[in-house]
């Protein structure tokens, strides 16, 4: 176990949670192993989560503002209502992650993976998304306004009512996308789904 972190024993797994939560505020907690671990409304803005292992992790209202998640894996990790305002997600893997209402203005996602990842209402105003694979992802409502999706995977997502205004979308895949007829203010162009 690393030093400075506590041990949470359920009936079936051992989680060693961080000994400053709930806040830990730039804290390193770098490659650490938080599988399952329940981070609901933790304080880690600014924190280092380069590498972390949060599979199925409960980050529910955490405030995850200019933290650095660069090649986290967060595999089904629920970060319903999740602050991750300016954060570093570069490289994540986000696979059937939970972002519903999650705020992701300026977030940095470039060849984050979420595939079938749950992003309704979120708000990703002027995220970056160079390169991610949102594959099946559902972007009901989400506001992408003037993200940067150059070359992104958008097969197969449902895309209805969501706001792409002002979002470039060179070399975007929206193969099979759905909802294409998406509100968008000004509507951009398009590519055929």
């Amino acid at each position: 176990m690393t030093a400075g972190m506590l041990l949470l024993v359920t009936a079936t797994t051992v989680v060693a949670l961080p000994e400053c939560l709930p806040a830990c505020e730039a804290a390193d907690l770098s490659d650490v192993d938080l599988r399952s671990a329940d981070l609901r409304g933790a304080d880690l803005t600014g924190a280092d989560l380069s590498g972390a292992l949060l599979v199925n992790a409960d980050l529910t209202h955490a405030d995850l503002i200019n933290a650095n998640l660069e090649g986290a894996i967060l595999t089904g990790a629920t970060l319903r209502n999740a602050i991750l305002r300016d954060a570093n997600l570069t490289g994540a893997d986000l696979i059937g992650a939970n972002l519903v209402d999650a705020d992701l203005r300026r977030a940095t996602l470039s060849g984050a993976d979420l595939r079938a990842a749950s992003l309704i209402a979120a708000i990703a105003r002027r995220a970056t998304l160079h390169m991610a694979d949102l594959r099946n992802a559902a972007l009901i409502g989400a506001d992408f306004s003037d993200a940067d999706l150059h070359g992104a995977d958008l097969e197969g997502a449902a895309l209805n009512k969501a706001d792409l205004s002002g979002t470039n979308l060179t070399n975007v895949s929206l193969e099979g996308a759905q909802g294409c007829d998406s509100r968008t203010r000004p509507r951009p162009r398009l590519p055929d789904c």
